[in-house]
C-alpha cells in the first residue's frame, strides 16, 4: 500500500533515524480527495527561498491518478497545495514518479513514469509556462533504446539542469518483470 510520504534525516548519509514518530508527514487524504487511496513517489527539492517543495502521485477513491503537490518550510510539517494535473491520457498504466525541475523563474518541467500494456515503461515530461497555471504535455520524451541495457523499457526518471543543459538521469532495463530481476542500469540523456 501507499499510504503516504515519510522523512528520515541523517548527519552522513549512512544512518538514517525515522521522524515524525514513524507517521507520515504527507498522509492520505480524506473521504473524497484527491488522494484518498494514493500517496507515493515523493520528488522533494529545496527552493531558492530555502522552502521544501514536493511533488507525488496520488489517486482517489474511483482508481484514477493524478499528481501533486505539498510545501513545507522545515521539510516536516507539510501543506498540500492540490492536484497539479491529471493523468495524460497516453500515460496508459500506472503513470508514477514525478521529477521536477525549475528551469526559469517559477516555471517547471517534470518527467514521470508511463506504461504501455506489459509494464514496458517509457518517460513522458509536463511543463509550465505560466508558473504552474496551466501544463501541457510533450508526452514520451524517452523510451526503450531498441537494443542494448535500456532496451526495453526507460523509468524512475530524475531531471536535473546544469550550465543551461538539462540532463535527464534515468534507470533502464532490456526485460519487463520484478525490478530486482530485470537487468536495470542507470544512464543519462542530454537535452
Amino acid at each position: 500500500t501507499f499510504t503516504g510520504v515519510f522523512l528520515a534525516t541523517s548527519t552522513d548519509l549512512l544512518s538514517w533515524t525515522r521522524q515524525n514518530g514513524g507517521i507520515a508527514v504527507i498522509a492520505q487524504g480524506g473521504s473524497g480527495s484527491i488522494d484518498e487511496n494514493r500517496v507515493a513517489d515523493p520528488m522533494v527539492r529545496v527552493a531558492d527561498d530555502g522552502t521544501f517543495q514536493c511533488w507525488y502521485s496520488a489517486e482517489n477513491s474511483g482508481l484514477v491518478r493524478c499528481y501533486a503537490y505539498a510545501t513545507s518550510t522545515d521539510g516536516a510539517i507539510w501543506t498540500k497545495q492540490g492536484k497539479l494535473f491529471d493523468k495524460p491520457t497516453f500515460a496508459g498504466l500506472n503513470p508514477g514518479e514525478p521529477s521536477a525541475c525549475k528551469f526559469s523563474g517559477s516555471n517547471y518541467a517534470i518527467t514521470c513514469d508511463s506504461a504501455v500494456v506489459g509494464a514496458t515503461r517509457f518517460i513522458s515530461e509536463a511543463f509550465t509556462l505560466d508558473g504552474g497555471t496551466t501544463w501541457r504535455w510533450r508526452g514520451r520524451v524517452l523510451e526503450g533504446s531498441g537494443s542494448g541495457w535500456d532496451s526495453t523499457q526507460v523509468f524512475d526518471s530524475c531531471l536535473i539542469q546544469s550550465g543551461g543543459v538539462d540532463y535527464l538521469f534515468y534507470a533502464g532495463a532490456p526485460t519487463t518483470g520484478a525490478t530486482e530481476n530485470m537487468g536495470a542500469q542507470i544512464g543519462v540523456a542530454i537535452a
